[in-house]
């Protein structure tokens, strides 16, 4: 069951990086990843962890970009956090993206 609003949120991201909204919807529907691949991808990325409070684990980058991922490590990462993370990762290093 989808939050209200989702699909608008996913719509907006999807033009801002010009990637057709089906295309997330594909990926993210075959096997969610796990929270703590998304906290990988961002630590490899350059991103550091500053903690936070209960589930929640804020991100930050030299660049100034800030990313919150939240939810335990072992849990199944929403559709948002996939395309966040990945919009994040893919400002930090467009060119290796």
């Amino acid at each position: 069951m989808r939050r209200h609003g989702e699909h608008l949120r996913l719509h907006i991201l999807a033009t801002m990086m010009a990637v057709p909204l089906w295309y997330y919807y594909a990926i993210i529907r075959l096997m969610p990843p796990k929270i703590r691949e998304l906290i990988k991808q961002l630590e490899n990325a350059g991103f550091v962890n500053r903690g936070g409070k209960g589930g929640h684990r804020n991100f930050r980058h030299a660049k100034g970009i800030n990313i919150t991922i939240s939810g335990k490590t072992g849990g199944d990462a929403k559709p948002y956090q996939v395309i966040e993370t990945n919009r994040a990762i893919k400002l930090v290093n467009p060119a290796g993206w």
